[in-house]
Order: structure tokens, then C-alpha cells, then sequence
């Protein structure tokens, strides 16, 4: 999943955000636009990760796989770790989402919260960009750009 980030904040140093140059010309009034968004900064020379999904994965394509999978590899962590799953103190830090984990709660309770909430809808989830048409959505707009060397190691 990581190769897909750098990929786009590659893009986003280099091309900026044509839609946050826009806002902010229609909206002077508004703080200062970040630079992060100006362009121009060819910073990256490299981008090399490991198995990373350029073009998707099929097995994301299950929309029902998502978060049965987060599950999963969470509570087969508490088994490795020799841990009730009830005492695990990791928080997913989902608050944007309504998610946030109360005092007290148990994992558990929490991770069911998390697995049955609407997130798993959205097309604001990393679960979405690893599906093969949510990375062909990131691939229309994703620069690769000839001076950057790119490196995958399946």
C-alpha cells in the first residue's frame, strides 16, 4: 500500500493540486495556501517498495474481504503475542469516522464497532485504492515521471 502513497506524493510535490490552487484563487479570504500544494518541489529521486498493488489486487476487489481481513490479522496478532484480545490497547484512530474507542472498552467491543461501521463503504479507504478499479482511478492521475528511478520487489 505504501508504493501507491509515495507514488501520489511524488505526484503531488511535483504537480501540485490543481484543485487547491483553484480554491484558494476563488477564495482569498481563506489562510494561505501550503506550498505542499504549489508544485515545483522534485524532491524524489526514487521510489522502491515491496509488494506493492500498482494495478490493484483481486482478492480487494471482495468488497466483503476488507474488513474481515483487518479483523482477522489483528486478532492473529493477540494469538502470536499471547494476548487476550480483550486487553490489546491499539486504537485504530478513526475518529474522522465517529470511531473513536471509549475508555474502557474492550478490543473487542471496539473492533466490532470498526468492522460494522459504514467505512467499509466508503471510497475514502485504503481498501478501495488496493481494489484493481480504485488503482485504476489513482493510475489515471499518478505521474511516473522519467527521472524518478522506480523499483518494485514482489
Amino acid at each position: 500500500m505504501g508504493g501507491l502513497t509515495i507514488r501520489g506524493v511524488t505526484d503531488l510535490l511535483r504537480e501540485g493540486s490543481e484543485k487547491e490552487r483553484a480554491y484558494h484563487e476563488a477564495h482569498p479570504e481563506t489562510e494561505a495556501m501550503s506550498p505542499l500544494f504549489a508544485g515545483g518541489h522534485n524532491w524524489i529521486f526514487s521510489n522502491t517498495n515491496l509488494t506493492t498493488p500498482h494495478n490493484g489486487s483481486q482478492y480487494a476487489d471482495d468488497e466483503s474481504r476488507g474488513a474481515a481481513l483487518i479483523k482477522e490479522i489483528v486478532l492473529n496478532l493477540a494469538k502470536i503475542t499471547g494476548k487476550n484480545p480483550d486487553s490489546l490497547i491499539y486504537d485504530f484512530k478513526l475518529d474522522q469516522w465517529g470511531l473513536k474507542r471509549a475508555k474502557g472498552e474492550k478490543f473487542t467491543t471496539y473492533l466490532n464497532r470498526v468492522i460494522a461501521s459504514n467505512i467499509w463503504t466508503s471510497e475514502d479507504i485504503s481498501v478501495t485504492d488496493l481494489s484493481t478499479p480504485g488503482a485504476q482511478v489513482n493510475n489515471s492521475w499518478m505521474n511516473t515521471f522519467p527521472d524518478v528511478y522506480y523499483f518494485s520487489q514482489p
